[in-house]
């Protein structure tokens, strides 16, 4: 149950901002005889999202096994957020630039689902416990 809620977790906090990175595209490109919605768009950001959060959290899971929330260090949860969500990006869209892109966007949102799970452990919130679900 405690891995489930951690992949869960981590889907969300990844679902969250690329849903909001699609939104602001569709406002972006709306009127520019674009198929697409802000809402659709917003949608599949969110699927993608929920792709790169699933992705991590199961990576972290095999990769990190061993390792408490405490222990993970920042760098190496960013370099394999980055791997997953690149591997992602370049998967859904099949472009090396939109894959780096999505990289660097990885890092950032791996480091802070990092910070959001050590203030649940230390906060007592989210009742994981000392791995946050993320390490067996």
């Amino acid at each position: 149950v405690r891995r489930i809620r951690g992949i869960a977790v981590s889907m969300a906090l990844w679902a969250i901002p690329w849903s909001i990175v699609g939104f602001v595209i569709g406002l972006v490109l709306q009127g520019r005889d674009f198929l697409a919605s802000p809402a659709e768009l917003a949608g599949v950001g969110a699927i993608v999202g929920l792709m790169n959060g699933f992705s991590f959290a199961v990576l972290i899971a095999i990769a990190e096994r061993n390792r408490s929330i405490d222990t993970l260090r920042t760098w190496r949860v960013g370099v394999w957020g980055a791997l997953t969500t690149g591997a992602v990006g370049w998967l859904v869209f099949r472009d090396w630039s939109f894959m780096a892109i999505c990289a660097a966007a990885g890092f950032g949102t791996s480091a802070r689902s990092l910070f959001v799970a050590r203030r649940a452990v230390a906060g007592g919130t989210g009742g994981a416990g000392g791995d946050a679900g993320f390490s067996s």
